[in-house]
């Protein structure tokens, strides 16, 4: 039997440019490690009189600043924050770097409905939400003289789209919404009863 020479096969040039999988790859990896870097961040607090969180240092010729009322505080977990309104636009919850947003289309505080406030969960903010556990209290102030207390009675990790408890109730709740989880997957849910 002859043996033919089959023809050559040419040869195909390396790109002098990464695969497209290098790019994808790369583009992941750098997104999780700023996930990474903004969950796990400490931002420095100096405390003065009272947390700074809570402060209103705009005022003129005051010696002590005023509080910003709301604000809430769990002993448990040492944190005191103040609540600002916010609302869901476009299908995406507004957040602030302040401190805890109180969903606008939720019951004001103090009225009986669901009350729906959530935060980042940054260390000086919910970030030890999960350490929470039936019979703990949350401390609402909305003013110098008026403050309401709530005991927890529920906690679950839930999914993103799970909504069932931001909706409307007959009793007075607090519900306390924060992410958990690698990439901030699941959400972590504190439910509490006024007293």
């Amino acid at each position: 039997m002859k043996r033919t020479n089959s023809p050559k096969r040419s040869k195909s040039k390396k790109s002098k440019y990464p695969s497209v999988w290098v790019v994808a790859a790369a583009l992941t990896l750098a997104l999780i490690l700023n996930r990474l870097y903004l969950r796990y961040r400490v931002i420095e607090v100096k405390h003065t009189v009272a947390p700074p969180s809570i402060m209103d240092n705009s005022a003129p010729d005051l010696a002590v600043p005023t509080p910003i009322y709301p604000f809430m505080s769990i002993e448990k977990l040492g944190i005191t924050l103040p609540i600002y309104p916010a609302s869901v636009v476009g299908g995406k919850w507004q957040t602030t770097t302040k401190g805890l947003s109180h969903a606008s289309n939720s019951a004001a505080l103090g009225d009986s409905g669901n009350t729906v406030i959530y935060g980042h969960n940054w260390p000086n903010m919910l970030k030890n939400l999960p350490e929470l556990s039936p019979g703990d209290t949350v401390t609402v102030s909305l003013s110098e003289s008026e403050m309401l207390t709530y005991t927890v009675t529920y906690t679950a990790t839930i999914a993103p789209d799970d909504t069932s408890l931001t909706k409307n109730t007959t009793d007075s709740r607090l519900t306390l919404y924060t992410c958990i989880g690698l990439l901030d997957r699941d959400r972590y849910v504190v439910v509490a009863h006024l007293n």
